[in-house]
């Protein structure tokens, strides 16, 4: 199957983050043990720059 070019946007991790927590922002996005994170939380913790997204789920 061929992608239409006109439709096709490579799904990469930040484009699936900036898509998830537009559509479901107060879901929860990650589960570390008790620790829990939204999408919404994800996201702006990784709007942080490189750090920000290393960290994400580890502050």
């Amino acid at each position: 199957m061929t992608a239409d070019p006109m439709s096709y946007e490579p799904l990469t991790p930040t484009v699936y983050l900036d898509r998830a927590a537009a559509a479901h922002g107060d879901r929860i996005g990650v589960i570390d043990g008790e620790q829990r994170w939204t999408y919404a939380q994800l996201h702006d913790r990784s709007a942080r720059g490189p750090r920000g997204r290393a960290m994400a789920c580890w502050e």
